[in-house]
């Protein structure tokens, strides 16, 4: 972290802090002309470490940035920047920590369609609802769909009821 508080000039910092942040829990980190790939993993880690122990509130940050012999003009901007991005910060840190140990959803989106027939049966009428699950196991991403009919959309539901009446 200390070679991403010596860059000479405050808008190519703030620009990597803004970077390394966007990125922070991507595999795979665009090249940067101001530090080489082993420094941004290495910064990643250390903010990583820094929201857990803080969680984000941004006085915190700055007393932790500090107390490591940072800058502290430097460390007010960093916590400025986790301040700001708060939320998607906290949310990435929670699916990161999730998907480590599992498949864990991170998105999904549903669509209800009425089938009109199929090519063995002309004259068929029945809606069925298309649910895509995006889900992140281990820093990998995968999409999947499932077309549920009612009988099976009525089953689901009831078992999300039952988890959600055990917890």
């Amino acid at each position: 972290m200390e070679v991403v508080f010596n860059i000479k000039a405050e808008e190519d910092f703030l620009h990597v802090v803004k970077d390394i942040l966007k990125t922070l829990y991507d595999n795979h980190s665009k090249p940067n002309q101001l530090i080489n790939e082993t420094t941004i993993a290495t910064a990643k880690d250390e903010i990583k470490e820094v929201i857990v122990k803080t969680g984000c509130d941004a006085e915190k940050v700055y007393e932790l940035l500090v107390s490591k012999g940072l800058v502290k003009e430097r460390s007010k901007i960093v916590s400025s920047v986790i301040e700001s991005r708060k939320s998607e910060l906290l949310y990435s840190t929670l699916l990161s920590y999730n998907s480590a140990h599992g498949e864990t959803v991170s998105s999904f989106d549903w669509s209800v369609k009425l089938v009109y027939g199929t090519s063995e049966l002309k004259k068929l009428k029945y809606p069925i609802m298309q649910l895509a699950l995006a889900t992140l196991n281990k820093g990998n991403h995968q999409r999947l769909i499932y077309d549920l009919n009612k009988d099976m959309l009525v089953n689901m539901i009831n078992v999300l009821e039952n988890v959600d009446a055990q917890s």
